[in-house]
């Protein structure tokens, strides 16, 4: 594309016509402000090659194209002059950078989430460390206490909630990593159990009575169906 000193255009290729979305007739004769809009970057870049000679190279700036999609172009300016070294006017050639800057992003996605991978497994480390201590302490409070002390029931609780969070920082910790998935069968009821135990011991509900009559095929690893197949649990 091309600009007078009225920082009108004079030329504008078929390439430009592509990458904006705009055609010759659309254009010439307009300002630039009216294709690129008054407060954009790259009014400005141009602003300052027609009326101070700046001339620019490399730059990178967002555009909205006249569809609303918004793109990214690499572009130079440079002066136009006549013989006797006069501006008339000046000349910017882009390039449409969107495919390379999504590219760009992604890149950079993948290293954020490489940072985030190694600081989760120092966080997991820090953590593991904390919840050794209170898992020590919590052995050490129930060989103090009578076997069938009601308070047994709370460390046993204290217990299962450190193993559920050592379960969900292993989780976390595959998550970013290529994880083989290997079914075993369960059985439902100890499942159950513990839920039942969980709810009870947190103390929520205490008019809430809990009543289980599970069978003895939730109790099992796994039931055989009559075709002779094992069916888990």
């Amino acid at each position: 594309m091309t600009f007078n000193c009225e920082r009108r255009i004079t030329t504008f290729n078929a390439t430009a016509g592509m990458i904006l979305h705009l055609s010759p007739e659309e254009v010439l004769g307009k300002s630039y402000e009216a294709i690129f809009g008054g407060e954009e970057k790259i009014t400005r870049l141009l602003q300052e090659t027609v009326d101070l000679g700046k001339e620019v190279a490399r730059e990178e700036c967002e555009v909205e194209r006249s569809d609303g999609r918004k793109i990214w172009l690499g572009l130079n300016t440079s002066v136009l002059r006549d013989r006797n070294n006069s501006t008339i006017g000046a000349t910017l050639v882009f390039t449409d950078l969107t495919e390379m800057k999504m590219l760009q992003d992604q890149v950079e996605l993948k290293k954020r989430l490489t940072v985030m991978g190694e600081m989760s497994a120092w966080i997991a480390h820090e953590f593991r460390n904390y919840m050794g201590t209170i898992l020590g302490f919590s052995r050490l409070l129930s060989k103090k206490i009578e076997p069938n002390d009601p308070r047994q029931e709370m460390i046993k609780a204290i217990m299962a909630e450190l193993s559920a969070m050592e379960r969900l920082i292993t989780e976390l910790l595959s998550y970013g990593r290529k994880t083989v998935i290997h079914p075993v069968t369960t059985p439902l009821a100890p499942l159950i159990e513990e839920l039942k135990e969980q709810f009870v011991s947190s103390g929520s509900y205490p008019h809430v009575r809990w009543f289980l009559s599970l069978k003895e095929a939730l109790k099992l690893p796994s039931i055989r169906p009559s075709f002779g197949r094992p069916f888990p649990i």
